[in-house]
């Protein structure tokens, strides 16, 4: 239970990194994340060429890479939100199922960036 603490208490620093980076950085906020979900998801900068590349290179047309990659950006905020709501809910449910559930979000929103990171290479 010790080391399973240990990794919540990681996974929410981390995410809370996150979503304080996406939050109050500079031509990031609140706007800019809700432009993510709403349009290309990451690749909202992108010029078209370049999303049409990227769909091209996934197989899919450039309508299913923006649906894609709206769910995509949905899943990685939600995850970094519901990560940091969590501390809230530490006295109402079950720790260890909390724990297990942060640990879980925080790997799912690291595999995004690593993909999101491979894919600029």
């Amino acid at each position: 239970m010790k080391a399973l603490k240990v990794f919540y208490a990681l996974s929410f620093m981390l995410c809370l990194i996150q979503l304080v980076i996406w939050l109050f950085s500079p031509f990031s906020g609140a706007g800019s994340i809700y432009n993510m979900v709403k349009d290309y998801g990451f690749y909202t900068d992108s010029p078209t060429e370049r999303i049409a590349a990227l769909s091209g290179d996934w197989g899919m047309s450039v309508g299913t890479f923006k649906i894609v990659n709206q769910i995509i950006a949905f899943i990685y905020f939600i995850s970094l939100i519901l990560a940091v709501l969590s501390i809230l809910f530490l006295k109402k449910i079950n720790k260890r199922l909390i724990y297990i559930g942060v640990s879980f979000l925080f790997v799912v929103s690291a595999c995004i960036l690593f993909i999101l990171w491979m894919q600029k290479s």
